[in-house]
């Protein structure tokens, strides 16, 4: 699937980055609390 020039079957394979980073400008911040629970999640 494609949209605004991204292919979203590529995309989800390479984000978000070691870091947590989704590209240049993207980013995610869980709490401490959350944090254990969004692990099991993932």
């Amino acid at each position: 699937m494609e949209f605004n020039n991204i292919d979203f079957d590529t995309y989800f394979k390479n984000y978000p980055d070691e870091n947590g980073f989704f590209g240049k400008y993207g980013g995610v911040y869980i709490s401490p609390e959350l944090k254990k629970a969004m692990e099991e999640i993932t």
